[in-house]
Order: structure tokens, then sequence, then C-alpha cells
């Protein structure tokens, strides 16, 4: 990689031999923060899946821009795809220079098509910019967020700047759109929904057992979004001789192993590399909390396993969970209305297979990989 020639960026430069970059050049590149074990790096692998597809000489690059003291998800990165990792230099660097870093390296990889994932420097080096991208750009969008304090987090303040550069914004569920342009006056035109494929055997449901405590999944990240103190509140509600819940999921800063000390109904399992490798034949419901979602990834994977579903109504889990197909919780916060819905489940013990088996009618098409590859084939210029 070529030292960078302003005065500027030399003074970033120090750092440089942590990164031990080694650039080829790209065709289409993805922009990340740093590249986890979630759903936003899902959904680039989902991108990536297509687009070998459809050209499979495509010359694919993920980027990262952002420090994060989890590590990085090197297992996860796509066969045959260059992964240039910013985040062991960016810890200490000012925001204004992982700009400029980007902007080198950007430069150097000679990409013809951008694609920033939940990246605020990427986008924020795109508002900035004072002359059209020489790039097609694309944006991924999924969903805002409250932070502990209550604050609105959203991409929202960059993305009004940064428009006039984006080709098309994607998202992966129709509710973000409404709120997207309601907030920043963009046209629904410049919005496309990709319902995200999902890629896994799909079990049969099966009946709920009829005597015995009812055996609740609950599986995401322990972190605020996902408002575990909601599911505490819930299980603190229900009788643990009518129920047992077994919780997986990473930790996030703030929140430890003992989080559920005190329920002994609670087991917590640790996290979980895969939603396959969890032991569902051994549950009943599937239980999901969050304040905060885009379409998530789990619902799906639950939905595969065979799995009935209880979650809130926020983001674009309706256009997923309804009456049909599971049991919609109106107020992300009311942990008696969860804990109602359980409890009349336990009372009576219906039959909701037909309800599985209607959810998993909408992941053979509409979250089908034909259906996303033909999504990505008529909406992505490569």
């Amino acid at each position: 990689m070529k030292i960078p020639t302003t005065k500027l960026l030399r003074s970033a430069w120090p750092f440089a031999p942590r990164l031990r970059l080694k650039l080829a050049p790209a065709d289409y590149v993805f922009i990340i923060q740093y590249y986890k074990n979630g759903g936003a790096e899902r959904v680039i692998n989902h991108y990536i899946s297509a687009l070998q597809k459809l050209s499979p000489d495509l010359k694919i690059a993920i980027l990262t821009t952002d420090y994060d003291d989890n590590a990085t998800w090197t297992a996860g990165v796509p066969t045959g795809v260059q992964f240039i990792n910013l985040s062991p230099g960016a810890k200490n660097l000012a925001r204004y220079l992982r700009r400029r870093l980007l902007s080198q390296v950007i430069k150097q990889l000679s990409p013809k098509t951008l694609h920033i994932v939940n990246c605020k420097v990427a986008l924020d080096w795109l508002a900035r910019r004072p002359h059209p991208t020489p790039y097609r750009t694309y944006l991924s969008l999924f969903n805002s967020d409250f932070s502990p304090s209550g604050r609105l987090r959203t991409y929202y303040k960059e993305l009004t700047p940064a428009a006039p550069h984006l080709t098309r914004i994607f998202t992966d569920n129709a509710a973000v759109i409404k709120e997207a342009t309601a907030a920043t006056g963009l046209p629904k035109s410049l919005f496309r929904v990709h319902y995200q494929p999902l890629v896994a055997p799909i079990k049969n449901p099966r009946r709920l057992q009829k005597t015995g405590p009812l055996k609740i999944l609950w599986a995401s990240r322990i972190s605020y979004q996902k408002r575990p103190d909601i599911l505490k509140k819930v299980i603190q509600l229900l009788d643990p001789k009518t129920f047992s819940t077994s919780v997986y999921g990473s930790l996030d800063p703030g929140y430890s192993e003992h989080f559920f000390d005190g329920l002994t109904s609670v087991k917590y399992h640790k996290s979980y590399i895969t939603f396959a490798a969890l032991p569902t034949e051994d549950f009943d419901l599937f239980l999901y909390t969050s304040q905060a979602d885009g379409m998530p990834n789990v619902l799906l994977e639950a939905t595969a396993a065979g799995l009935p579903i209880i979650a809130p109504d926020v983001g674009g889990i309706s256009e997923f969970i309804n009456a049909d197909t599971g049991f919609l919780i109106p107020n992300f916060t009311d942990a008696a209305a969860y804990a109602t819905t359980l409890n009349g489940i336990a009372a009576t013990r219906p039959d909701l297979r037909p309800l599985v088996t209607n959810a998993q009618k909408i992941l053979k098409t509409r979250h089908s990989l034909s259906h996303f590859i033909d999504t990505v084939a008529n909406d992505i210029s490569i």
C-alpha cells in the first residue's frame, strides 16, 4: 500500500504497520463499521452470495472502519472475498482521519461500486464530498435505535447530505422507509426493500407438550437494544412450575453472565455461533424482546426450526409476525402482555402448528434465496 502523500494522512500513518494492508483491486466494496457475528454482517454475506452467483468473476471486498473491543469475525468472511480490516488502527484515530484513510483505501481499490452498511464514517465521508462520486454507491439501512439514556440514534443526520451521492437505499423491511422519508424528506423512489433470504432446512412444526412446563427459547445479543430487562420482567410474572426459559447470546459491555441470577426458571447458556447449532427441538416456543429492529434474522431462523414466535411490534417485525403467523405484542415494554399471551398458551395448549406453517410459507417465497437473487439482479448494477 502506498504511503499517503498529504500531511494530514502522514500524521495518521504511525499505526499503519499494525494494519499490514495488502490491497488488490476490487469491483464491489462493502463498507461496515466492524465485522462481527451479527445481523448486518449476515446481510453483507447474503449480498455477496447473490453477487457471486450473478457474476462469478466479480472481485468483492469488505472494508471495516471502526475499532471494536470484540474479536473480528474473520471466520464469517465468504470465500474469495478480500477482507480489509482498518479496526486495529482506528482505536485512537480521530474520525476525520478515519474519513481520510477510508478515502485513500477506496482510491487504491478502484471499485466500480460501493455498498455502505451501518457505517457512519463512510456515510459522513460521502456527505462531505463536494463533487459527485465516481462510484455507484448503495446504502443498506435497517432501523433506528435508542441509547440507554433514551436518545434516538439514527443515520438520518448523515443521510440527508449524502443522498445526492447515493444510487439507491436498500432496507430489509418496509417500516424503515416510512420513518426515513418522514425524517429526511427523501423520495420513496430512492428506496428498495430487499427481504433477506434464509438458507436453512425447514423443519416440521411440533405440537406443544400436553403436560409439564413449557420450554421457552430466547436467543439474541444480551444488549440494551434487545431489552433483556423486559425478558426478566416477563419471567418474573410467570409461574416457574409452568415455564422454563433458556437464554443464549453474547454479552454486550455492561452485561454479565449473572444478569439473570435469582430467576430459578432461567438458565443462561452463553453465546452461540449459529442458530442451527441450538437444540431447538427441545423447546416449545420462541420468545423475542427488542426495542428496535429491522427484520430480525433470528425470527426467520426460529420459524425454520418449527417454533411458534412471540415478538414485539417494532420495526419490520409485523411484516412477518401477525395473527396468522404468531403472536405480536403491541408495546415492546409491556411485560404483562407477554405474560398474558404465554399464560394463555399454557392454559389451553392449543395446536400452534398452523401458525408456524403459515410463517414457513413466507420463508419459502419472500425469503427464499432465488427471490433474493432476482431482487438483487433487478436493483444492483454489477
